[in-house]
């Protein structure tokens, strides 16, 4: 009874964790390059010494009988939302495989599919949240009609009406973009899992061309997000009801007692 109690126990915990991922994705489908998340499980440890009177599988060996389940890992499609056409010259979308490097508030490069961009006081590209694309790219004050062409090329017409070449846009891709670890505000830092960012020209070497005046969307299924939240509710009962049928045995053999 104990042990259908913590196995019951580790189950509700783990389906608690599910609910919590599959929330925080309905929360984000509305957020630009969002990439949905999904838990994957496993079975906790298995243990012997079971009666005698179990079925044995191999003679001479107690029956092993499981601790439940656990949350293994969080992991992320990375499968491309659709691109929502803005026509703002600053919003810039990632047409396959790839991630823009900016420089993180310490100074660390961090990478974010997110390409809504903006002009700072100093002229130079940065996200919506202020952090400088990498590499920099500055924009002198009075040009104007900005490029970004689909290979990264920017440009502009100067105040005398020259068109001037003023930087390009890289996209960076890794071995294993799975092994990316998620900072929150839709950015990225590589880890030992992902392997160091091969910096390139968009549209050469698998890298995903540069689409101006559009935004990736999310790639949250708002269907499949309800269905997966059906099957995690249903479990979570049965959990439930597996924790209350052993309390209610432990309470009947709590309350037993030998007659006089």
């Amino acid at each position: 009874m104990l042990r259908a109690l913590s196995n019951g126990e580790a189950g509700l915990s783990a389906m608690q964790e599910a609910l919590d991922t599959i929330s925080n994705n309905i929360a984000n489908m509305d957020t630009d390059s969002y990439k949905t998340q999904s838990v994957d499980f496993a079975d906790l440890v298995y243990q012997g010494g079971g009666p005698s009177g179990y079925p044995q599988a191999t003679a001479g060996q107690d029956a092993q009988l499981g601790d439940g389940s656990r949350v293994a890992a969080i992991s992320h499609d990375l499968t491309q939302g659709n691109l929502r056409q803005t026509n703002r010259p600053l919003d810039l979308a990632i047409n396959g495989d790839g991630y823009f490097a900016v420089t993180g508030t310490a100074g660390k490069t961090m990478y974010t599919r997110d390409g809504r961009l903006s002009i700072n006081a100093n002229g130079q590209l940065t996200t919506s949240d202020g952090l400088l694309l990498a590499p920099r790219i500055t924009v002198p004050s009075g040009d104007t009609n900005l490029v970004i062409a689909g290979n990264g090329q920017v440009t502009a017409t100067d105040t005398s009406g020259q068109t001037v070449n003023l930087g390009a846009v890289r996209v960076n891709t890794f071995e294993n973009p799975e092994g990316l670890q998620a900072m929150g505000g839709n950015l990225y830092q590589s880890t030992a899992a992902s392997g160091t960012a091969r910096s390139g020209t968009p549209g050469t070497g698998g890298t995903g061309q540069l689409v101006q005046g559009s935004l990736e969307q999310s790639n949250v299924s708002l269907v499949r997000e309800m269905a997966d939240m059906m099957v995690v509710e249903r479990t979570y009962e049965f959990n439930s009801r597996a924790v209350q049928a052993a309390d209610s045995m432990w309470s009947m053999a709590n309350n037993l007692h030998t007659g006089s």
